[in-house]
């Protein structure tokens, strides 16, 4: 499940939670199919975002986007403003920022394979 703004809603999206007006009053149920005369009417009425069923829209922060293929167009996006000293600083701080989150992810990723396999036993043994 995966909350999306209604801008990126589309009538092949599943409600996986219901939409309440600010009063309580359900708009549309968990489990509804979006069409699009819902998500007409859930704009007009105010409604920022939706929860749907499954993951339709990549989500960096859970490992969604390939950062370093991010991190590789860097270049080619600040391009042209490698002389501009302020275009450029910040390149770099998105550049610094992306590593930090590769390195967070390996690490995330080297612990879980570490707590994987202590937790299997030793071949021939049952548990």
């Amino acid at each position: 499940m995966q909350r999306i703004a209604i801008k990126y809603a589309d009538s092949t999206m599943i409600l996986a939670k219901s939409v309440a007006r600010p009063d309580g009053m359900v708009m549309a149920g968990e489990g509804l199919q979006l069409t699009d005369d819902l998500l007409g009417r859930l704009k007009d009425a105010g409604v920022a975002s939706v929860v749907v069923k499954g993951r339709p829209m990549p989500d960096p922060d859970n490992g969604d986007v390939d950062l370093t293929k991010m991190q590789s167009r860097l270049n080619h996006l600040f391009r042209k403003y490698q002389q501009n000293t302020l275009m450029w600083t910040l390149r770099n701080m998105i550049d610094q920022y992306l590593e930090q989150i590769i390195a967070l992810r390996e690490e995330e990723s080297r612990l879980e394979r570490e707590q994987e396999l202590s937790v299997q036993p030793p071949e021939g043994q049952k548990i």
